[in-house]
């Protein structure tokens, strides 16, 4: 290969297969809970209108998150070539809204539904997307020196807890 030409990362060097496992994972996360339901008909009891608004909630969430990265945005938790660190919007709040997004939302969900086995899946879903996320951010310290500035900032996941 001539200097100065880097050929792609491949597939698996982007992260792909987080990307491939994400998939089943949340499709479970939706597919589950209304199987599961201990729900009588109707939405009677206030833990599914909690449910209900962390669902909500946790959908805003993605969406902003998606909004804030613009350009930047990826499927994949390997950085573009050439990012630039986004602290902006609800990156000035979590480091990881996408993500935080849809544990809201996956657990708002499993709520809304009165579902066990939707939560014992949302912790699933947890564990899965902090794991994720500790992989994202070993990448982004590797290719952006301000990102150790900002992990001592910002929280992971929850707002000056986690």
């Amino acid at each position: 290969m001539p200097a100065g030409m880097r050929s792609s990362p491949s597939f698996s060097e982007r992260g792909g297969w987080w990307v491939i496992a994400q998939v089943p994972l949340l499709a479970l996360a939706v597919v589950l809970p209304p199987w599961t339901t201990r729900a009588d008909g109707g939405f009677g009891h206030p833990l599914q209108w909690l449910g209900l608004a962390l669902a909500a909630g946790g959908l805003l969430l993605v969406l902003a998150g998606l909004v804030a990265l613009g350009r930047a945005l990826t499927p994949f938790p390997h950085p573009r070539e050439g990012a630039q660190l986004v602290t902006r919007g609800v990156y000035g709040l979590v480091r990881h809204p996408v993500y935080t997004g849809l544990l809201v939302g996956v657990l708002g969900w499993a709520l809304a539904w009165l579902s066990t086995a939707g939560v014992a899946c949302w912790a699933v879903v947890a564990v899965f997307f902090d794991r994720k996320a500790r992989r994202e951010e070993r990448w982004l310290h590797s290719r952006l020196p301000e990102y150790a500035a900002y992990e001592r900032r910002v929280r992971r996941f929850i707002p000056g807890i986690y």
